[in-house]
C-alpha cells in the first residue's frame, strides 16, 4: 500500500504539472503539441513545493492538512486541464514513447535495463550523509513536528547540518511521508529516479528539435549511461541528494529561456518557474539566476536588436515566477537562526588575497582528473570538450549563445568558490566538485548536441546508417 501511495503522489505531481502547463499555454501553443511528462513533473513538483512554503512563510508551521490541500489542488489540475492537455497531444508523445522509437533496438534494450536498475535501486532506504542528515532529516522534522520553529531547527546546541538549506526537496519528501503515513524512508528514492527520468526526457526533447527524434534519443541515452547521473551511491543521481533535481530545474530553465527568444509565452513563464524551483532547491540557484540574467541580457544586446519594451516584457515573464519562489523561500526560512555558516569573507583583505595566489594551480590538477574520470562521467566531459574544440560550425544563434554563456559563468563561479573556500581545499573539492559538475553536465550535453548539429556531422552519420534501397526499389 505504501508503494502505491508513493506512486500515486508522483503521478499527481506529473498530472498536476500537465494542468499547470495547460493553463499557462495559449491555444496556439497547445496546438503545437504538449510538453512531455518530464517537463510536467518538474512544473508540478515545483508548484507543489511552492504551495507548501506558503504556511511556513506565514508563521513557520506546516499543518498536515497542508499536504491534503496541495494534493487536492494537484488532483483537480490533473483531472481537468491536465487530462485534456495530455489527450490532445497523445499519450505516446506525452510519455516520450515517440522519442524512444528513434533508438535502434539495441539502444532501447540498454535504456530499458538502465531504467529498471535505477528503479530497483530506488527501493532502497536512505543511506548517504546528505540523504539522512540534511534533506531526509528536515523532511522528517517537517512531517512529524509540522514546523521549522522547533528545537531541531532553532536550538543552536543541537547539531543540525546545514539547517538553513532551501526546503524544496525536504518538503517533497515530507509529502511522500504524508501519503505513506509513516517516517519510513523506503520508496523515497523513487522521487529522485523520476527526477532523473525527467532530466533525460527534457534533454532528449530539446536535442530532438535540433536533429530529429533519433538524434535526440541518442543524446538522451548518452546522459542516461553516464555513471554519475544514474548511479545510486552517495552524491550520484539516484542517491537522495539535491544535485540531480537541481540540475533538472536549472537545465530546464535555461532551455525554456532559449525557446522564449522565438516564442515568449509559455516558454518564458516556464523558465521563471523552473528557475525559481532551482533557487528553492539549493544555494547554487543564486549563482545560476545571476548567470542566466547576465547571459540573457548579453545575448539580447549582442545577437538581436530588440525594442526596450519587448525586452522588459520578456524579462518580466521570467522574473515574476522566479521571484515568487525566492520570496517564499526566504520567508519560510527566516524563522531558522544561522546556526553555522562558512566564512567566505575570510580572504577579503590584502593578506588573504595574497595567500590565495597558489590556489588556482592547486585545484587545477584535481579539476582535470575529475573531468577525465571514467568512473564518474564515462567519456561524457571528454566528448564535450573534444567536440567543441574539433567540430566547425556557423555563427551561434541566440539560444546556443545563451546556453554557452550561462554554462561558462556558472563553471567559473564554481571554481572561484573553491579558490576562496575557508575549508581545507582538497576536502572541499573531494566532497563537492563532482556534484557541481553534475549540475552542469546536462546543459553541456545539449551544448555539444547543438555543436554537432550545426556541423552537420551527425546528420551525415545517421544518413549513412540507413539501409540502401534494394535492387528494383525506388532510388536503386
Amino acid at each position: 500500500m505504501a508503494l502505491l501511495n508513493v506512486l500515486a503522489a508522483l503521478a499527481l505531481f506529473t498530472g498536476g504539472g500537465a494542468g499547470i502547463v495547460a493553463l499557462l499555454s495559449s491555444a496556439d501553443e497547445r496546438d503545437r503539441g504538449p510538453l512531455n511528462a518530464g517537463w510536467c513533473f518538474l512544473a508540478g513538483s515545483g508548484v507543489a513545493a511552492l504551495l507548501l512554503h506558503a504556511p511556513l512563510a506565514i508563521d513557520g508551521r506546516l499543518p498536515k492538512a497542508a499536504f491534503f490541500v496541495v494534493f487536492s489542488i494537484l488532483l483537480f489540475l490533473a483531472a481537468w486541464p491536465g487530462q485534456t492537455y495530455i489527450r490532445r497531444g497523445g499519450a505516446a508523445r506525452f510519455f516520450g514513447f515517440d522519442l524512444v522509437r528513434g533508438l535502434p533496438m539495441w539502444a532501447r534494450i540498454v535504456a530499458l535495463i538502465l531504467l529498471l536498475l535505477a528503479v530497483s535501486v530506488a527501493f532502497e532506504p536512505l543511506a548517504g550523509w546528505d540523504e539522512r542528515a540534511i534533506y531526509g532529516l528536515k523532511a522528517r522534522i517537517l512531517y512529524h513536528e509540522g514546523s521549522v520553529r522547533v528545537e531541531a531547527f532553532t536550538d543552536k546546541d543541537i547539531v543540525h547540518s546545514q539547517a538553513r538549506y532551501p526546503l524544496l526537496i525536504p518538503l517533497l519528501e515530507a509529502s511522500l511521508f504524508a501519503v505513506k503515513g509513516s517516517l519510513d524512508g523506503v520508496f523515497l528514492k523513487l522521487l529522485f529516479a523520476l527526477f532523473a527520468v525527467s532530466l533525460v526526457m527534457i534533454v532528449t526533447d530539446e536535442a530532438s528539435r535540433l536533429d530529429g527524434a533519433r538524434a535526440g534519443a541518442l543524446w538522451g541515452l548518452l546522459l542516461l549511461t553516464t555513471p554519475f547521473v544514474i548511479g545510486p551511491t552517495e552524491g550520484r543521481g539516484i542517491s537522495a541528494y539535491a544535485d540531480l533535481p537541481f540540475a533538472a530545474f536549472a537545465t530546464g530553465a535555461v532551455v525554456m529561456l532559449g525557446r522564449a527568444f522565438d516564442r515568449p509565452g509559455l516558454s518564458g513563464t516556464m523558465s521563471g518557474l523552473l528557475l525559481g524551483a532551482a533557487i528553492m532547491t539549493k544555494q547554487e540557484g543564486a549563482i545560476w539566476a545571476l548567470a542566466i540574467a547576465f547571459a540573457f541580457f548579453l545575448t539580447r544586446w549582442l545577437r538581436a536588436s530588440v525594442r526596450p519594451l519587448v525586452l522588459v516584457r520578456q524579462a518580466t515573464a521570467v522574473a515574476i515566477p522566479a521571484l515568487m519562489f525566492l520570496v517564499l523561500s526566504f520567508a519560510a526560512r527566516r524563522w531558522i537562526p544561522p546556526i553555522w555558516t562558512e566564512r567566505y569573507g575570510t580572504f577579503l583583505n590584502v593578506e588573504g588575497i595574497r595567500r590565495l595566489g597558489p590556489r588556482p594551480l592547486e585545484i587545477a590538477p584535481f579539476v582535470v582528473r575529475e573531468i577525465a574520470s571514467a568512473s564518474h562521467w564515462s567519456w561524457g566531459w571528454v566528448l564535450v570538450i573534444c567536440g567543441l574544440a574539433a567540430l566547425r560550425r556557423p555563427k551561434l544563434s541566440e539560444a546556443p549563445f545563451l546556453w554557452r554563456t550561462t554554462a561558462a559563468i556558472v563553471f567559473v563561479s564554481y571554481l572561484c568558490v573553491f579558490i576562496v573556500t575557508p575549508d581545507q581545499v582538497y576536502w572541499h573539492l573531494q566532497t563537492a566538485f563532482a556534484r557541481l559538475l553534475l549540475q552542469l553536465f546536462p546543459l553541456a550535453v545539449l551544448i555539444l548536441a547543438e555543436q554537432v548539429s550545426a556541423s552537420g556531422w551527425l546528420r551525415q552519420g545517421l544518413a549513412a546508417l540507413k539501409p540502401s534501397p534494394r535492387l528494383g526499389e525506388p532510388g536503386s
